[in-house]
Formats: C-alpha cells, sequence, structure tokens
C-alpha cells in the first residue's frame, strides 16, 4: 500500500514529540503498544474462527458426500439382492425321486438290490 522509511518515522516522532510532548509520549507509547497487540489478538482469534469453519464446512461436505455414496451402494445392494432372490424363485423345482429301500446281499459282487 505505502512504504513508511526510517526518515518518515523521525519526522512523525518529532512532531509528535513537540504535539505531545516529553513527559506525555512515554504514556502513550505505551498505550498504543498495548492497544495494537490486543487488536492483532482479536484479529489472529477471528483468523483462527474462519479457519476452523471453513474447516468444519469441508468436513460436513465430505460427510455429505459420503454418506450419499454409502446410500447409492446400499441401493445397488439391495437391487442385486432382489435380482438374486427373483432368480432362485423363478427357477423351477426338481421333483424329489422317490428313495427306494436298498439291502445289500453278500455275494461275491456285493452289489445292491432294490427290496420292492
Amino acid at each position: 500500500m505505502f512504504e513508511v522509511g526510517f526518515s518518515e518515522i523521525i519526522v512523525i516522532v518529532v512532531v509528535a514529540l513537540i504535539v505531545i510532548g516529553p513527559d506525555k509520549l512515554p504514556k502513550l507509547a505505551r498505550t498504543y503498544g498495548l492497544l495494537y497487540g490486543r487488536v492483532q489478538r482479536y484479529i489472529s482469534g477471528v483468523k483462527q474462527d474462519i479457519d476452523r469453519q471453513v474447516a468444519l464446512d469441508t468436513m460436513k461436505k465430505a460427510t455429505a458426500d459420503a454418506q450419499q455414496k454409502l446410500l447409492s451402494m446400499q441401493a445397488s445392494l439391495m437391487e442385486v439382492h432382489t435380482e438374486i432372490e427373483d432368480m432362485v424363485i423363478a427357477q423351477p423345482v426338481a421333483k424329489p425321486v422317490p428313495v427306494t429301500e436298498v439291502a445289500y446281499v453278500e455275494s461275491a459282487q456285493a452289489e445292491p438290490v432294490a427290496i420292492k
């Protein structure tokens, strides 16, 4: 913006010394220093609050995006599950084969013989 060199600072101090006086100048400088420190701390606090708010908003957006992806994945899984269930239900059920009793006859070949 504007630059203040050493010569300008000397002129400001000399004018302040003449206008304010040598007895009030140290007290005024101390008060100015304290106020300047308070303003810097206040501005720093405001910057930190803004940074925290921006970080919080970023986290909220990331959480919402992740939640949206999770919901879409859940919906697609439900669709796949429904399709699989439809496939299983649509398949014809094989008729059970009647079981006949089988008895083993002791012989040299030991083949099963059906009993009726």
